[in-house]
């Protein structure tokens, strides 16, 4: 496999944005992703096939904690293994850091993948990603990884 794992520069945010559409749908602006890039705390890393981006991770820093924010993978790339290798390199890069975050109840494949790295749950929050047209609210299941 022709990959490569590496921080993201700004020539990849409209990859990471097409990304993010196609991935997330509650995916932010593309001017708040552009944005989040240059602030501080904020963290990209893409995963590259053939020099093309079908991946990226995005971490908050605050404090002594990190939160996932987001993670990708594009569709037809999916179940071979590329979030776990994400998922394998931040937990590498923020080693001694305890890693937070949030996943739909509904997203079993992801919540199976945090589970297979070693995240727990520490509980649910009500209504957290707000209703898509035709939809209802969904909770979110919080999960953490120990430091």
């Amino acid at each position: 496999m022709n990959a490569n794992l590496r921080q993201a520069t700004a020539d990849d945010m409209s990859a990471i944005v097409a990304l993010a559409m196609q991935g997330l749908p509650e995916a932010w602006s593309d001017s708040l992703m552009r944005q989040t890039f240059d602030t501080v705390g904020y963290d990209y890393w893409v995963f590259e096939q053939h020099k093309t981006v079908i991946g990226y991770y995005l971490t908050l820093d605050v404090c002594d904690e990190t939160h996932l924010m987001q993670v990708v993978v594009a569709e037809h790339c999916r179940d071979q293994g590329i979030g776990k290798l994400m998922l394998g390199h931040l937990i590498a890069q923020k080693r001694g850091r305890r890693i937070l975050l949030e996943v739909r109840v509904s997203n079993s494949a992801a919540i199976g993948l945090y589970r297979a790295v070693g995240f727990q749950r520490d509980g649910v929050r009500a209504g957290y990603y707000k209703a898509l047209v035709g939809q209802v609210a969904e909770d979110a299941m919080l999960m953490h990884l120990a430091a």
